[in-house]
């Protein structure tokens, strides 16, 4: 049982989940060998259980998950900008680290906190230090909407993680030729 993203459109009805942005959700889902299923409140009625219970459980399995999986923090400049990914993006349950609550912990010493991300699709995750966001957000418009418009979708967007959640700091997407941010 994980908090796994979701690009809005994508969610299916009737699930325990949370729109943190105009395109992005979360939601429990059920992992397992043959299928990622979504929670539904019927589910949840069923096991007698409660939304606490799922929260506990998918808090406990996303620090599993993320101990498990290795983050990878490269220099793109001599001038400290640093960026960082999962390594194991092909992983089905990778994005589901994001909402850890050890994320704070295994990101901070390296990008502070909060972090801003890109998540544009189910292999694409990105993320570095608030305070370079200069740098970073001319070099990434064209990446997110390349990404994201392949398939596979999760968001468009620039957001930004911390204690707080997650807010959408800015979005693109590509109109013929050309490449809009809102």
């Amino acid at each position: 049982l994980y908090i796994f993203p979701y690009n809005n459109e994508a969610l299916p009805d009737k699930t325990y989940a949370v729109q943190r942005t105009r395109s992005f959700s979360t939601a429990y889902v059920l992992h397992t060998p043959e299928a990622t299923v979504c929670i539904t409140p019927g589910m949840v009625e069923q096991w007698g259980i409660t939304e606490s219970d799922l929260r506990r459980e998918a808090f406990q399995n996303g620090d599993r998950l993320l101990e498990a999986i290795t983050i990878a923090v490269g220099d793109v400049d001599s001038e400290g900008h640093r960026l960082g990914v999962f390594e194991d993006m092909e992983n089905k349950l990778t994005g589901a680290c994001l909402f850890a609550p050890g994320m704070k912990e295994k990101v901070a010493k390296d990008f502070g906190w909060p972090i801003y991300f890109i998540f544009p699709d189910k292999i694409t995750c990105h993320f570095f230090g608030r305070d370079h966001y200069d740098f970073f957000e001319p070099r990434l418009a064209s990446l997110v909407a390349e990404k994201y418009d392949g398939g596979r979708r999760i968001s468009p967007e620039l957001m930004e993680f911390g204690d707080d959640g997650v807010k959408s700091i800015r979005s693109w997407t590509r109109h013929g030729d050309y490449l809009v941010s809102f």
